[in-house]
């Protein structure tokens, strides 16, 4: 077998690994799903200026929803705000106003 007969066999799917692995991370803030109160938001994150909300939990646990997905601004939620998103949906519960948050 030649050398790039080969390369391709080990490139197909390795590329389509890469290329799943992408569009499954594109969808986790839609998969994403908190109700809770807004704990701590992070416009400009350290994590290349993404945005971080930090939802805490009726449990009393913190959930962090960090995408570059996220539409909302410092007009839209606040902290100590309402907050719940169902799986699925681009849109968020804030103060029981339904917002889109997810582009």
């Amino acid at each position: 077998m030649s050398k790039f007969i080969k390369f391709i066999l080990l490139a197909i799917p390795v590329l389509s690994l890469g290329v799943l692995n992408s569009i499954w991370d594109r969808d986790s803030s839609v998969r994403f799903s908190a109700k809770g109160s807004v704990a701590l938001i992070e416009w400009k994150s350290r994590n290349h200026g993404i945005p971080r909300i930090e939802i805490k939990l009726k449990n009393g646990k913190l959930k962090r929803f960090t995408s570059s997905r996220i539409i909302l601004n410092s007009a839209s939620v606040k902290v100590g705000d309402s907050f719940e998103k169902l799986k699925g949906s681009k849109y968020c519960l804030i103060n029981r106003e339904e917002i889109r948050c997810v582009n």
